[in-house]
């Protein structure tokens, strides 16, 4: 004979307690692949702010030097972004590109000018804007202007941006953004 209670004991889950746990843990999985992804692109993002100091770093040695920034690229267009393909070819956005400034491009030879070199591939594609007092702002390619400029510049200034495909939204990139006029690092559109 057994009492009620042995037989309470033996019996198992209910059908709703163990949906209850597939929930929770579901939960649990979902925060954190969402906690791991965002951790990931703020890596990526880590990265570009590394090369951005060392360019800020580059152009102040040759400020210095020259008494002049290096206007490396030019404009903001998506061809005098290096490595270019990072900026223009979508079908490669997720992947990092070699950073090897030995071809006879104008922009090449300015990179190769301004003596930056990453420790490997980069994921993030470069562009440098400079220009001397007087010179108008180069015209930006994210969709925030404000950053700090002034309104007419009284000294040589440059603009540095890194941009990348991270999210995989086709068009929508991830800015990082920094100038001459100030020691911050700006970031748009992170995990993008």
């Amino acid at each position: 004979m057994q009492f009620p209670m042995q037989r309470a004991s033996q019996r198992g889950f209910t059908l709703i307690e163990m949906l209850t746990v597939v929930i929770i843990v579901g939960v649990l999985a979902t925060l954190a692949v969402y906690g791991v992804r965002k951790y990931i692109l703020s890596s990526k993002v880590g990265a570009a702010n590394s090369m951005i100091a060392r360019i800020k770093s580059a152009e102040e040695a040759l400020k210095s030097e020259k008494l002049a920034f290096l206007n490396v690229s030019g404009d903001f267009n998506d061809s005098n972004f290096y490595p270019s393909q990072q900026a223009t070819n979508p079908t490669q956005k997720f992947g990092k590109h070699a950073w090897s400034v030995s071809g006879g491009s104008a922009v090449e030879k300015n990179w190769r000018l301004l003596a930056v070199q990453p420790d490997g591939p980069v994921l993030f594609a470069y562009a440098v804007v400079a220009g001397g007092p007087g010179d108008p702002f180069p015209s930006l390619p994210t969709a925030k202007k404000d950053f700090g400029f002034p309104t007419t510049p009284a000294s040589p200034f440059y603009v540095a941006v890194a941009k990348a495909d991270l999210g995989g939204s086709t068009g929508q990139f991830t800015y990082v953004l920094s100038h001459s006029y100030s020691s911050e690092i700006y970031v748009e559109n992170e995990g993008e």
